[in-house]
């Protein structure tokens, strides 16, 4: 049976296993940012700036292509679309290897970003459209994890080896093995019906939210990613500006991406067991947490920064997931989550570029000040979403299957 046939289960293990590389494949600059940031700076001899910039101008690539998508995912096949985005994210970081300039390295960095954003973006709504997306959620990002511990685990070897141009040459790697997945992807008309939601309620297509629920929702989408292009590119710098050797540091990323995987795992074994937004604010909370001890226990040996870090990207593994899902139970055709994808980058655009001034103004400390309000600003924003839509039900505006 093709995929969507009654009977036919929608995700069987192979299939959603290359529906994830695929997402990962478009997803592995930001997955490894702190090693990506690090080759720019020690690598290839960027600046600290400099290379918080190629982030940025990489992330405003994801959200060009991801706001240019509300459009082209309606219109052309999403296959279509990722297969030629993968040619082309291979490409850049081919050519980037072979360039000399910084003004032409961030002309490729920004090509690079703009295809990875196709990739990501339609990987993840294809996740979305899945049935249990909680779970799937957490799979897909456990196993980015998995592939983020591999890489940043193998860093020194890679850098010892071909600088950052080995690295470059691994993401084009990928890009190809992402290739030969991309016939996975799923597509809104091959959708089927949420674990637990009710054929009657599912029958009839969501009736769209109010303008205002929207934008709370992409807002809160939005500042969760700012907070976390502040943050994450930067762990490394973290570590060692506060004098942790550059090996402690790798072994610590490398490390707190098996928490990752833990945080992911978590959000895979609890589902919809419980609350979305209850365990969005806890996932919140932990990185909060780990911000306070960069703050105020200032971790300077190779275990201090490890623990920290480990807890960091917990909390970030546990509540990414939950963000999504939340977006996710607004709407089940997938629409909203490919606007949450356009939020989601365009965060990650001006995190990593608020970051590198921030850094400029006011230090570390001030980043990670700053990462903290957006947390909070984000879950409490998502919450007045959540009570909106509720309200929304209990008048009749949107249908039943929405609301969790």
């Amino acid at each position: 049976m093709a995929i969507g046939d009654e009977g036919t289960p929608l995700i069987i293990p192979n299939l959603f296993s290359r529906i994830t590389l695929v997402t990962v494949a478009g997803a592995q600059m930001i997955i490894v940012q702190p090693g990506l940031l690090s080759g720019y700076i020690e690598q290839a001899g960027f600046s600290e700036q400099q290379g918080g910039l190629l982030i940025a101008f990489e992330m405003t690539g994801y959200a060009l292509a991801t706001l240019a998508l509300t459009v082209l995912s309606k219109i052309f096949c999403w296959r279509v679309m990722v297969r030629a985005a993968l040619v082309l994210l291979a490409v850049a970081n081919v050519c980037c290897v072979f360039v000399e300039t910084y003004e032409w390295f961030v002309v490729l960095r920004l090509v690079a970003g703009v295809s990875a954003g196709v990739v990501t973006s339609l990987g993840f709504s294809s996740i979305g459209l899945t049935a249990s997306a909680d779970r799937n959620f957490g799979l897909a990002i456990m196993l980015a994890m998995v592939y983020g511990a591999l890489v940043l685990g193998l860093l020194p070897v890679i850098f010892s080896l071909a600088g950052l141009d080995g690295l470059l040459l691994v993401f084009t790697a990928m890009s190809v093995l992402g290739l030969r997945c991309s016939s996975a992807l799923l597509t809104r008309s091959e959708s089927k019906l949420r674990e637990g939601s009710s054929v009657e309620a599912s029958a009839v297509a969501t009736m769209p939210l109010p303008m205002r629920q929207v934008s709370v929702v992409l807002a809160s989408v939005a500042a969760y990613f700012v907070a976390q292009g502040v943050v994450w590119p930067y762990l490394f710098v973290f570590g060692t500006s506060a004098g942790v050797d550059d090996a402690s540091v790798s072994t610590g990323l490398m490390w707190c991406q098996f928490s990752g995987i833990g945080g992911a795992l978590l959000a895979t074994f609890i589902g919809n067991r419980a609350s979305r937004l209850m365990l969005l604010a806890a996932g919140i909370g932990v990185v909060v947490a780990a911000l306070l001890m960069f703050l105020f226990l200032r971790p300077s040996t190779g275990f201090e920064y490890t623990i920290t870090v480990l807890i960091c990207n917990f909390g970030f593994c546990l509540a990414h997931p939950y963000l999504l899902a939340n977006v996710a139970a607004f709407d089940h055709k997938g629409r909203l989550v490919v606007l949450a994808m356009v939020a989601q980058t365009l965060g990650g655009a001006v995190g990593p570029a608020l970051g590198a001034l921030l850094l400029g103004e006011m230090g570390y400390a001030g980043m990670q000040w700053f990462a903290v309000a957006a947390l909070g600003l984000s879950v409490g924003l998502m919450a007045m979403a959540s009570m909106g839509h509720g309200r929304n039900f209990e008048r009749g505006d949107v249908e039943p299957a929405s609301v969790r």
